[in-house]
């Protein structure tokens, strides 16, 4: 497959750009100034998290098409909630992702959120929207900071007819009332589109009902490969994401939306070219700054690294102490990707992609010494 000249530029120009996002804009310029003055200082098995995402249920109230969350699990109560939420507060992260499941769906989320506040952590809510009403507009303009927190929600088709095919229930009207009362009542709302090969064909049109809406940010992500997204990753055609991807960013710069894209390894591997072999060895100390808590409790250093070889701890049941010795454990096998005996080393788009998703090399070789598996770049 060979992508038009012009997308490619405009997707490598919006890769080039730094954009800066109504959404989590406060909390970059910490980060920011964190990571250019402090991290490089600290030893890779001295860092702790600032960004943690925390599944506070794994129930929902949608049986989606594409859903790659893992819905097992237990629903703590909510002592060991605020418990685990002290354990947090003592490592002093930034930011909290709450998910699930359906965060929503559960009778004690308001004292969860106004916990999460009280600890001064700056607040993401992820949720489908459903759920959301008048009553809980109120409840949450009296938890959430407008200047440092973020709702997402899930939208993926500009119509009902789009939304019912990926989601399985008739809610889009609900959830486009719940984005016009969150508005309504100043919150931050950044809706995120999962492209499938059922919705593809709707990115732009949803991008523009958002900027209608006035969403603050509008994200696109390519299904994940994980659990029910397996069977869908590879029927999406990646011609027709990629021209809606661009009709988004030849359009942004008219709307007041902002454009977040999430671009995956195949386009790296279709506008790559072969370069001189060269020594390819990935550091990067971003990976010690987030963790990942499922529903039962067990922290992972990433979502696509829920794995028995990288499990931290758990947040209900070990000191952070135990939790610290075995993340410094694994703190030499996570810092390091060495690609220099792989493909990537004659890859012109090497240290753009860095090799893909290593939560999928991982799962498929044991290792992140090697290329992503969806990379069908030819070195040959």
């Amino acid at each position: 497959m060979k992508i038009c000249e012009d997308i490619q530029n405009n997707i490598f120009s919006y890769i080039e750009n730094k954009h800066k996002f109504k959404d989590r804009s406060i909390e970059k310029i910490f980060i920011d100034t964190y990571k250019a003055k402090i991290l490089n200082k600290v030893p890779e098995n001295k860092i702790r998290p600032l960004w943690v995402g925390f599944k506070i249920t794994p129930i929902c109230n949608m049986k989606c098409e594409h859903c790659w969350a893992d819905l097992k699990g237990k629903e703590y109560s909510l002592d060991n909630i605020k418990k685990a939420l002290d354990k947090l507060s003592e490592i002093q992260i930034l930011h909290l992702t709450l998910s699930g499941g359906e965060p929503f769906i559960r009778n004690d989320w308001e004292e969860i959120f106004s916990y999460a506040k009280e600890k001064r952590m700056c607040l993401e809510i992820f949720t489908n929207g459903s759920l959301i009403n008048e009553d809980i507009c109120k409840k949450l303009n009296k938890i959430l900071d407008k200047n440092v927190d973020t709702i997402q929600i899930s939208l993926d088709g500009s119509n009902k007819e789009y939304y019912l095919m990926q989601r399985k229930k008739d809610c889009f009207e609900k959830v486009i009332n719940s984005i016009k009362l969150l508005k309504k009542f100043g919150f931050t709302v950044r809706v995120n589109f999962t492209a499938t090969n059922l919705n593809q064909s709707e990115i732009f049109n949803t991008f523009k009902l958002c900027n209608i809406l006035k969403v603050d940010t509008f994200s696109i992500s390519h299904v994940y490969d994980l659990n029910k997204g397996k069977s869908l990753y590879d029927k999406v055609n990646f011609k027709e994401y990629l021209e809606e991807i661009n009709l988004c960013i030849i359009n942004a710069s008219e709307f007041i939306t902002d454009l977040k894209l999430f671009i995956p390894v195949e386009f790296f591997s279709l506008t790559a070219t072969k370069v001189e072999k060269k020594e390819l060895k990935i550091k990067d100390k971003n990976i010690f700054l987030n963790w990942f808590i499922n529903s039962n409790g067990d922290i992972y250093p990433d979502v696509t690294l829920e794995l028995d070889d990288f499990f931290i701890g758990n947040i209900y049941s070990n000191s952070l102490n135990d939790i610290y010795l075995k993340l410094e454990n694994l703190s030499t096998k996570l810092l390091e990707r060495n690609l220099s005996n792989v493909k990537c080393s004659h890859c012109s788009n090497a240290l753009i992609c860095k090799g893909g998703d290593s939560g999928r090399t991982y799962k498929e070789y044991k290792s992140f010494n090697m290329a992503d598996p969806k990379c069908t770049f030819n070195q040959q």
